[in-house]
């Protein structure tokens, strides 16, 4: 990943019984210059302190324990303020690390790569009504928003610094911020380009935002409701 300066953001909550695996994956794969930062909610589970422990070995873990607040959104905006790099990378921590130098080597003849499951090779290998239920979200996105993006809640996204500054996505709530996010990089006329991605379940624990069905419909249903401000453009995020 020579000529970028990396930094990869991870936000984590209760992710004790990963998190180490996640951060020396990560460092096998990025160069002395390049950093990560996990961004914990003050977890109860101590994640936060495995980090820690991290970042006295190598400096390339950087640490932000956010004490009384969470979401991700807000995650992301807070590790990207700390942020060193000229190419910001965030990702959930129990996703897979391996695509991280295709997602990086895009950047440069692109503005924004993005893990997609909806491209040739890419696939969604977790529960089938997760799995329906996320394809029919894009499927609208893609036909309200622009077509030319197919996973508009990948949560996979590295992007040069200079696109980053010039987005200003919604900080609360969760996986909507990533349709803003990529809806407003296509009206800015940023080029984007979909890498395949295979998304397994989860190794260990549980995921945070849709734990049930009830919980994931009322995610689908918030997600719908940005699609639909954003096509509308009801909520004036083209400044």
């Amino acid at each position: 990943m020579q000529g970028k300066k990396i930094s990869i953001i991870g936000p984590a909550y209760n992710e004790a019984n990963i998190i180490g695996d996640f951060i020396k994956s990560v460092l096998k794969i990025i160069d002395k210059g390049d950093e990560i930062i996990i961004v914990d909610d003050n977890s109860p589970d101590g994640t936060w302190k495995k980090v820690q422990s991290f970042s006295k070995r190598d400096k390339r873990v950087r640490l932000l324990n956010r004490i009384n607040k969470r979401g991700l959104a807000s995650a992301i905006r807070d590790g990207a303020k700390l942020a060193r790099g000229n190419v910001l990378l965030w990702m959930d921590v129990d996703m897979d690390t391996a695509i991280i130098p295709k997602l990086v080597a895009e950047i440069g003849k692109y503005d924004v790569a993005i893990a997609s499951r909806y491209v040739k090779n890419g696939k969604d290998d977790r529960e089938f009504f997760r799995v329906a239920l996320s394809y029919i979200l894009n499927f609208i996105a893609s036909l309200l928003l622009d077509p030319t993006v197919r996973d508009y809640t990948t949560g996979y996204v590295a992007t040069k610094r200079r696109v980053y500054n010039k987005i200003h996505f919604t900080e609360k709530g969760y996986g909507e911020y990533c349709i803003e996010f990529l809806y407003l990089a296509k009206k800015y006329g940023y080029k984007i380009k979909e890498v395949p991605y295979v998304c397994s379940l989860r190794k260990s624990g549980e995921t945070k935002t849709t734990p049930n069905l009830l919980a994931l419909l009322r995610h689908i249903a918030i997600y719908l409701g940005t699609v639909l401000k954003l096509s509308l453009n009801l909520n004036n995020s083209i400044r």
